[in-house]
């Protein structure tokens, strides 16, 4: 059983990199044609987010997060005012490219990593950033 899970899982991650190769690296792509509706989404996520950001008891600090399928969208407009720096993590190096011109000014407070799903999973244990060219950071940060 345990082959077959990882069979599935390498296919279902391989299926879902030619999948995102094919889309284009616009608010648009991301969201499959709704772009209109970024704005919805991106109120509703903050809102939720928000619970956990306060002071307190079992609250997290906003030093840092890590968006992985790195949404420039998401990033941009939803993690950075909230937090001090963003680490990016996508599969498609065209997403990442996309982010550094997309991000301008505020990129400066954004890593970004290329790295490939079978550094995250099941099958692997923990998800998080690989070293790359782009970065060297390693999961969880620390503050």
């Amino acid at each position: 059983m345990t082959s077959e899970v990882i069979e599935d899982e390498k296919q279902f991650y391989s299926k879902a990199e030619t999948y995102w190769k094919e889309v284009p690296p616009t608010v648009d792509g991301m969201l499959g044609g709704y772009g209109h509706i970024s704005s919805i989404d991106i109120n509703s996520s903050r809102k939720f987010l928000q619970r956990f950001l306060r002071e307190g008891p079992n609250k997290t600090g906003t030093s840092c997060a890590l968006d992985c399928g790195a949404g420039i969208r998401i990033t941009k407009r939803l993690l950075l005012p909230l937090f001090g720096v963003v680490d990016m993590v996508d599969v498609t190096e065209d997403f990442l490219v996309k982010a550094k011109s997309y991000l301008g000014e505020e990129g400066k407070r954004a890593t970004l990593t290329s790295t490939w799903p079978s550094s995250c999973g099941a099958a692997s244990g923990a998800c998080g950033p690989t070293a790359s060219s782009s970065s060297k950071t390693t999961w969880p940060r620390r503050a």
